[in-house]
């Protein structure tokens, strides 16, 4: 089951964040402090964006929990080359540096999304070439199978404490985390 291996909402947020910091500071664009702000907590929320499926992998599968049967990497949000191909497409029609430098932002941070999820899992990267998925997969696949009467929160718990905390992908995480705190109180 890829959910264990993967990051959550907050390194991806994180990641997404300081890949744009990090596309602003090398592209240097003529942009206010604002602009460049603003570009950096969306370059955050684009990095979370791919994870987006999420919601419809939960209503087809009729519940939230993770399936070692299924897959939100299945869907369109999860295809790194759409996102190549969205961002530059912005980069190179906008004829404002403010959007042409969304553009860039919105490819790479995506791509930090994908990064992340290729070190503790497997993405298509190829696609629509070929379905393939390719990742490190720092760990071991594990089932956790939700309990009769167990609720969400409490699936959620056992799979964060018991799963999740134990893999080298959570200290990425975890650094990413306190590295994009770092950068915002900078």
């Amino acid at each position: 089951m890829e959910g264990v291996h993967c990051m959550f909402i907050l390194g991806h947020l994180a990641a997404g964040y300081l890949a744009a910091k990090g596309a602003i500071a090398l592209a240097s664009p003529a942009l206010s402090p604002a602009d460049t702000h603003l570009l950096s907590v969306l370059g955050g929320v684009v990095g979370a964006l791919p994870d987006i499926d999420l919601i419809p992998y939960f209503l087809r599968n009729h519940s939230v929990e993770l399936r070692p049967d299924a897959s939100h990497r299945d869907y369109l949000s999860h295809a790194p080359m759409l996102w190549c191909f969205l961002g530059l497409s912005v980069a190179f029609v906008a004829a404002a540096p403010l959007w042409s430098m969304f553009g860039v932002i919105l490819w790479l941070s995506s791509w930090s999304h994908f990064l992340a999820d290729t070190i503790g899992g497997r993405v298509a990267w190829l696609w629509p070439f070929t379905r393939s998925r390719f990742g490190f997969a720092l760990a071991p696949e594990h089932a956790f199978l939700k309990k009769e009467d167990e609720g969400a929160r409490a699936y959620y718990t056992r799979l964060f404490l018991t799963a999740y905390v134990t893999r080298p992908v959570f200290w990425i995480e975890l650094l990413l985390v306190a590295s994009a705190v770092a950068a915002w109180i900078q």
